[in-house]
């Protein structure tokens, strides 16, 4: 008995990361995160076998019972941090205090935000390098938030009437 359900688990921990396996590599996972993935669902059947089978053999339900809410608290505890980026990322797209475009400056990183996710904020930092800033960072502390970087460069009327755009320092040419 115990054989057959280990083998019966093996089996469905094969097909199910099949399955899981042909449906990432559809949305063009990378190949690391799908080892990653595969490695997590074989380890998961696995440790769901040694329960049952514990729980076989001690000839009680509660082993099983256990075993789960011992996983569960493990993998609360595991991605709080990650949900906490969710929730900040939420509360910084439904607030609006930083907008793309705008020039932020904290304690670890400085530059202008090029894109608001919800996990993490992308910035363009100095020399054109990006930078990823969990949005619990930019919700727990001080950040300055600077709007000028988002509006766009004046243009001067010369006296003549045409146009001139300060940043290329070229008059235009009028004919």
């Amino acid at each position: 008995m115990a054989l057959a359900l280990i083998g019966g688990m093996w089996i469905a921990a094969r097909l199910l990361i099949r399955s899981i396996g042909g449906a990432l590599d559809r949305r063009q996972v990378r190949g690391s995160a799908l080892v990653a993935i595969r490695r997590i669902v074989y380890v998961l059947f696995v440790g769901l076998a040694v329960l049952i089978l514990f729980a076989w053999a001690s000839n009680s339900a509660n082993a099983v019972l256990a075993g789960l809410i011992l996983a569960t608290l493990v993998a609360s505890l595991g991605i709080q941090d990650l949900m906490k980026n969710y929730v900040s990322g939420f509360y910084i797209l439904l607030e609006k205090h930083v907008q793309p475009g705008d020039r932020i400056r904290f304690e670890s990183a400085e530059g202008v935000v090029s894109d608001i996710r919800l996990r993490v904020t992308l910035l363009r930092g100095e020399g054109g390098a990006q930078v990823v800033v969990p949005n619990a960072e930019l919700f727990n502390k001080t950040v300055i938030v600077s709007k000028t970087a988002a509006v766009a460069p004046r243009r001067k009327r010369l006296p003549d009437g045409p146009e001139k755009d300060p940043a290329e320092g070229i008059e235009p040419v009028t004919r």
